[in-house]
């Protein structure tokens, strides 16, 4: 991975987190052209989602907020933040072991001779 500005190593792009295997059905190329896409690309997409949902829904947002007692924003804020974070998990060592190909060497040192103990997502 080339180095960003200032010499510094781009940490979140090599992190994977969804590959071809589990593109759905769809043309991997188009979808994944690096071959997989990174962690943090993945969580900003589903906050993006889950907020764009709420906001497309008013009447749901408005039902939502108000059971928590909160305003309608914040509410479409905290649901999109939680969402986003739903995955993060795939930054630790054990998922990342799932695809040895895809290991961060550069982040991570090198791959793991074998299984990661502990749970891996």
């Amino acid at each position: 991975m080339p180095p960003g500005e200032g010499g510094r190593v781009q940490i979140h792009p090599q992190f994977w987190a969804k590959t071809p295997a589990s593109a759905a059905g769809r043309t991997a190329e188009k979808l994944l052209p690096a071959g997989y896409k990174p962690v943090l690309h993945h969580l900003l997409d589903v906050a993006a989602v889950a907020n764009t949902f709420l906001l497309r829904n008013p009447a749901r947002l408005r039902r939502e907020a108000a059971l928590l007692g909160i305003a309608d924003e914040d509410y479409a804020n905290l649901a999109a933040f939680l969402a986003g974070v739903h995955d993060l998990g795939k930054f630790s060592r054990p998922f990342q072991a799932k695809r040895i190909d895809l290991w961060a060497a550069a982040v991570l040192g090198p791959p793991p001779a074998g299984p990661i103990e502990g749970v891996n997502h």
